[in-house]
């Protein structure tokens, strides 16, 4: 069984993740997403708002996405830090 532990640490997301597959990390993050989604219209936001901020944080973790920054990670990989924090 998969699983992805997320706590905040000095106002940083953490990751403890264990044994979990790109399929499976998809899945879990379409199901956060999901209660995003349904906890804002709750609170009273409206679809446009919803959809807007939620293309917002879509796009702001990709912004800096560079093939240098893939390359880094995947350095920092290798040599056994497996921080995948925010």
């Amino acid at each position: 069984m998969g699983k992805i532990a997320l706590t905040i640490e000095d106002g940083r997301v953490k990751a403890d993740i264990e044994q979990v597959s790109m399929e499976e990390m998809s899945m879990m993050l379409t199901g956060l997403a999901a209660m995003v989604v349904t906890r804002a219209v709750l609170m009273g936001a409206s679809a446009d708002q919803v959809k807007d901020a939620m293309l917002d944080i879509a796009l702001g973790v990709t912004e800096g996405l560079t093939d240098k920054k893939v390359e880094e990670l995947r350095q920092r990989k290798q040599k056994g830090n497996e921080d995948e924090g925010v």
